[in-house]
């Protein structure tokens, strides 16, 4: 995937889960436990290259893969993109193991945010409609303005 057309469709998925973190104090207390770490997700078929770096209260989402960006990840998960979308939508509390999948670097790291992940309990319905349409107005009316 183009880094930067993959950057563009990401955005808005940061966005909405930055406004998730500001919203609601208990995500955002989980969250800054990861702060200053950033994680590297690899999928294959299709390809794509996620970097995520974590701050405090926000974290950034780029699909410049990490050597690009002069970055070494804490950690990188590797492996079929079903397979990792999969594991993320389980929602089962469970060891991150799996033998079509690779981490490599910190595997705690891995871990704790896989764990942290499905204890959130996160109901996207909540956040979709409005959160999503905020995003997609403030994408369209900066990238309509530049034009």
């Amino acid at each position: 995937m183009n880094s930067l057309f993959g950057s563009l469709v990401l955005w808005p998925l940061a966005e909405i889960l930055n406004k998730i973190i500001s919203q609601d104090n208990h995500i955002r207390e989980k969250m800054s436990a990861f702060s200053g770490k950033t994680l590297t997700i690899c999928g294959r078929v299709p390809d794509i290259n996620i970097t995520v770096n974590f701050e405090a209260t926000k974290i950034h989402l780029s699909a410049i893969n990490a050597e690009t960006l002069a970055i070494e990840p804490d950690a990188t998960i590797s492996g079929s993109s079903r397979d990792l979308l999969q594991l993320l939508l389980d929602g089962k509390n469970r060891p991150l193991a799996n033998p079509k999948i690779s981490i490599s670097g910190d595997a705690k790291l891995s871990q704790d945010l896989y764990t942290t992940i499905n204890e959130l309990d996160l109901h996207w319905a909540d956040y979709n409609n409005n959160v999503m349409y905020v995003a997609v107005s403030r994408f369209s009316h900066g990238f309509f303005s530049q034009t």
